[in-house]
């Protein structure tokens, strides 16, 4: 039941709050429910957002609700499970421009959700090859360098 499900979540979170002054978060490594995820306590929802976030983003109202009380988005923006050496960052952009451009759309404010971002491998790289790994990370640190450059694409998307 999904009430049942937020409270068992927040339980777990107000725990490590508690004993650890920690932040907390919560990934998917698929598509959910996510007004359930965002609704929960976290302080971060992560997501495979290479895989699934046009699914995310059919959630606007509960994704300016989750921002509202100061959350953040981990946008796992590179692939991971699905990488190919043929994957490029003007790919990956396109993709989350499609994001941006979705919840823009519904009214998000994606000035304030890209101040609320931070950019992430969609999962873990712990099975995949290490050369593959390693450029999944350096794609990371590349798309994740566009946001805080001058003349970013954050800014630029922040105008449209």
């Amino acid at each position: 039941e999904r009430t049942k499900v937020i409270e068992m979540l927040n339980e777990v979170i107000h725990i490590l709050k508690q004993k650890t002054g920690a932040r907390a978060g919560i990934h998917c490594c698929g598509n959910t429910d996510w007004s359930m995820l965002l609704d929960t306590e976290a302080d971060i929802v992560s997501l495979d957002a290479y895989g699934f976030g046009e699914y995310f983003v059919l959630y606007p109202n509960e994704i300016t609700k989750f921002l509202n009380r100061g959350g953040v988005v981990a946008w796992g923006l590179v692939p991971t499970a699905e990488y190919r050496a043929s994957v490029t960052l003007n790919e990956i952009r396109k993709k989350f421009r499609m994001c941006l451009d979705n919840l823009a759309s519904k009214g998000l404010n994606t000035n304030i959700l890209l101040r609320q971002s931070l950019i992430t491998p969609s999962c873990g790289a712990g099975l995949m090859r290490e050369a593959d790994a390693t450029m999944v990370h350096i794609l990371t640190s590349e798309l994740s360098a566009d946001f805080i450059s001058a003349g970013s694409i954050i800014e630029e998307w922040a105008q449209t």
